[in-house]
Protein backbone atom coordinates (compact mmCIF):
# COMPACT_ATOMS: atom_id res chain seq x y z
CA UNK A 1 0.00 0.00 0.00
CA UNK A 2 2.64 2.13 0.80
CA UNK A 3 4.29 1.87 -2.83
CA UNK A 4 1.33 2.56 -4.06
CA UNK A 5 1.49 6.25 -2.81
CA UNK A 6 4.77 6.87 -3.16
CA UNK A 7 5.18 5.55 -6.95
CA UNK A 8 3.37 7.53 -9.57
CA UNK A 9 3.04 6.76 -13.09
CA UNK A 10 5.45 7.56 -15.70
CA UNK A 11 5.18 11.90 -17.16
CA UNK A 12 2.97 12.66 -14.18
CA UNK A 13 5.12 14.19 -11.31
CA UNK A 14 3.79 12.69 -7.94
CA UNK A 15 1.85 15.11 -5.20
CA UNK A 16 5.03 15.46 -3.71
CA UNK A 17 7.15 17.40 -5.83
CA UNK A 18 4.60 19.60 -7.25
CA UNK A 19 3.70 20.53 -3.64
CA UNK A 20 7.58 21.29 -3.54
CA UNK A 21 7.41 23.36 -6.65
CA UNK A 22 4.51 25.12 -5.52
CA UNK A 23 6.35 25.98 -1.87
CA UNK A 24 9.27 26.97 -3.76
CA UNK A 25 7.32 29.30 -5.74
CA UNK A 26 5.36 30.70 -2.85
CA UNK A 27 8.65 31.45 -0.54
CA UNK A 28 9.91 33.16 -4.22
CA UNK A 29 7.08 35.55 -4.24
CA UNK A 30 6.91 36.70 -0.57
CA UNK A 31 10.14 39.44 -0.87
CA UNK A 32 8.39 40.64 -3.93
CA UNK A 33 4.82 40.67 -2.19
CA UNK A 34 6.28 42.42 0.63
CA UNK A 35 8.21 45.07 -1.44
CA UNK A 36 4.92 46.10 -3.47
CA UNK A 37 3.28 46.46 -0.29
CA UNK A 38 6.02 48.40 1.56
CA UNK A 39 6.07 50.96 -2.03
CA UNK A 40 1.92 51.74 -1.26
CA UNK A 41 2.90 52.13 2.51
CA UNK A 42 5.80 54.40 1.66
CA UNK A 43 3.39 56.36 -0.87
CA UNK A 44 0.94 56.61 1.59
CA UNK A 45 2.63 57.82 4.09
CA UNK A 46 3.94 60.59 1.75
CA UNK A 47 0.21 61.26 1.25
CA UNK A 48 0.09 61.80 4.68
CA UNK A 49 3.63 63.74 5.37
CA UNK A 50 3.10 66.60 2.71
CA UNK A 51 -0.56 66.67 1.43
CA UNK A 52 0.68 69.99 -0.15
CA UNK A 53 3.58 68.78 -1.71
CA UNK A 54 1.75 66.00 -3.51
CA UNK A 55 -1.49 68.44 -4.48
CA UNK A 56 1.26 70.72 -5.87
CA UNK A 57 3.11 67.48 -8.07
CA UNK A 58 -0.33 65.85 -9.41
CA UNK A 59 -1.32 69.47 -10.97
CA UNK A 60 2.28 69.58 -12.46
CA UNK A 61 2.04 66.58 -13.40
CA UNK A 62 -1.55 67.15 -15.20
CA UNK A 63 0.78 70.94 -16.51
CA UNK A 64 3.98 69.45 -17.93
CA UNK A 65 4.14 65.44 -17.92
CA UNK A 66 7.19 64.98 -20.28
CA UNK A 67 9.27 67.75 -18.55
CA UNK A 68 8.27 65.80 -15.31
CA UNK A 69 9.41 62.30 -16.67
CA UNK A 70 12.52 63.68 -18.04
CA UNK A 71 13.59 65.76 -15.05
CA UNK A 72 12.85 62.22 -12.69
CA UNK A 73 14.29 59.96 -15.53
CA UNK A 74 17.84 62.37 -15.19
CA UNK A 75 17.83 62.26 -11.15
CA UNK A 76 17.00 58.57 -10.97
CA UNK A 77 19.59 58.16 -13.50
CA UNK A 78 22.67 60.30 -12.49
CA UNK A 79 23.28 58.15 -8.96
CA UNK A 80 23.17 54.96 -10.84
CA UNK A 81 26.14 56.55 -13.68
CA UNK A 82 27.72 57.96 -10.43
CA UNK A 83 27.55 54.47 -8.50
CA UNK A 84 28.96 52.38 -11.82
CA UNK A 85 31.41 55.43 -12.49
CA UNK A 86 32.52 55.41 -8.95
CA UNK A 87 32.99 51.41 -8.76
CA UNK A 88 35.00 51.66 -12.34
CA UNK A 89 37.20 54.02 -10.91
CA UNK A 90 37.83 53.16 -6.71
CA UNK A 91 39.29 49.25 -6.82
CA UNK A 92 37.34 47.58 -3.96
CA UNK A 93 37.38 43.90 -3.60
CA UNK A 94 32.91 43.89 -3.19
CA UNK A 95 30.87 46.07 -4.67
CA UNK A 96 29.78 48.94 -2.43
CA UNK A 97 26.82 51.54 -2.80
CA UNK A 98 24.28 49.32 -3.85
CA UNK A 99 22.43 49.81 -1.16
CA UNK A 100 22.22 53.45 -1.01
CA UNK A 101 21.12 53.18 -4.58
CA UNK A 102 18.58 51.03 -3.62
CA UNK A 103 17.28 53.53 -1.04
CA UNK A 104 17.05 55.97 -3.41
CA UNK A 105 15.33 54.40 -5.52
CA UNK A 106 12.68 52.60 -3.10
CA UNK A 107 12.17 56.17 -1.86
CA UNK A 108 12.22 58.39 -5.20
CA UNK A 109 10.22 55.46 -6.09
CA UNK A 110 7.46 55.69 -3.79
CA UNK A 111 7.35 59.26 -3.97
CA UNK A 112 6.68 59.20 -7.75
CA UNK A 113 3.96 56.45 -7.13
CA UNK A 114 2.44 58.47 -4.87
CA UNK A 115 2.43 62.18 -6.96
CA UNK A 116 0.97 59.80 -9.49
CA UNK A 117 -1.24 57.87 -7.68
CA UNK A 118 -2.53 61.46 -6.88
CA UNK A 119 -3.39 62.65 -10.22
CA UNK A 120 -4.67 59.38 -11.12
CA UNK A 121 -6.72 59.00 -7.80
CA UNK A 122 -8.29 63.01 -8.90
CA UNK A 123 -9.54 61.44 -11.97
CA UNK A 124 -11.15 58.86 -10.42
CA UNK A 125 -12.09 60.12 -7.57
CA UNK A 126 -13.26 63.61 -8.05
CA UNK A 127 -15.58 64.21 -4.37
CA UNK A 128 -12.96 62.20 -1.92
CA UNK A 129 -10.33 63.29 -0.11
CA UNK A 130 -6.17 63.36 -0.62
CA UNK A 131 -5.93 60.20 0.94
CA UNK A 132 -8.57 58.39 -0.37
CA UNK A 133 -7.81 59.83 -3.93
CA UNK A 134 -3.67 58.17 -3.81
CA UNK A 135 -4.72 55.09 -1.68
CA UNK A 136 -7.10 54.31 -5.18
CA UNK A 137 -4.52 55.50 -7.70
CA UNK A 138 -1.29 54.02 -6.09
CA UNK A 139 -3.40 50.81 -6.06
CA UNK A 140 -4.30 50.98 -9.49
CA UNK A 141 -0.55 51.38 -10.15
CA UNK A 142 0.96 48.61 -8.34
CA UNK A 143 -1.12 46.07 -8.95
CA UNK A 144 0.31 45.46 -12.63
CA UNK A 145 3.43 44.84 -10.83
CA UNK A 146 2.19 41.51 -10.54
CA UNK A 147 1.78 41.02 -14.17
CA UNK A 148 4.36 41.63 -17.20
CA UNK A 149 2.62 45.16 -17.42
CA UNK A 150 4.78 45.72 -14.38
CA UNK A 151 8.19 46.83 -15.29
CA UNK A 152 6.94 49.11 -17.89
CA UNK A 153 4.47 50.97 -15.30
CA UNK A 154 7.30 51.05 -12.74
CA UNK A 155 9.89 52.75 -14.93
CA UNK A 156 7.21 55.49 -16.48
CA UNK A 157 5.49 56.16 -13.74
CA UNK A 158 8.35 56.34 -10.86
CA UNK A 159 10.43 58.59 -12.49
CA UNK A 160 6.69 60.87 -14.00
CA UNK A 161 6.14 61.03 -10.14
CA UNK A 162 9.42 61.86 -8.72
CA UNK A 163 9.82 64.63 -11.48
CA UNK A 164 6.35 66.30 -11.07
CA UNK A 165 7.09 65.70 -6.73
CA UNK A 166 10.52 67.79 -7.19
CA UNK A 167 9.46 70.07 -9.78
CA UNK A 168 6.62 71.48 -7.96
CA UNK A 169 8.47 73.43 -5.84
CA UNK A 170 7.12 75.50 -2.87
CA UNK A 171 3.81 77.19 -2.82
CA UNK A 172 4.52 80.73 -3.99
CA UNK A 173 4.23 83.69 -1.34
CA UNK A 174 0.44 84.82 -0.69
CA UNK A 175 0.18 88.13 -2.18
Amino acid sequence: MSDAITTSLPGIPDQATRLLNGQEIALGAVPYVGLLIAIFGMALLSALLWPDRQRRAADRLRQAPVASFLLGALMWSLPAIALVALSLLVPYDRPRGQGLLALWVFFTGSAGYAACGRALGERMLPDRGAVAQTMLGTMALVLPLFSLLGLPVLLIAAPLGWGAWVSAGKKPPAA
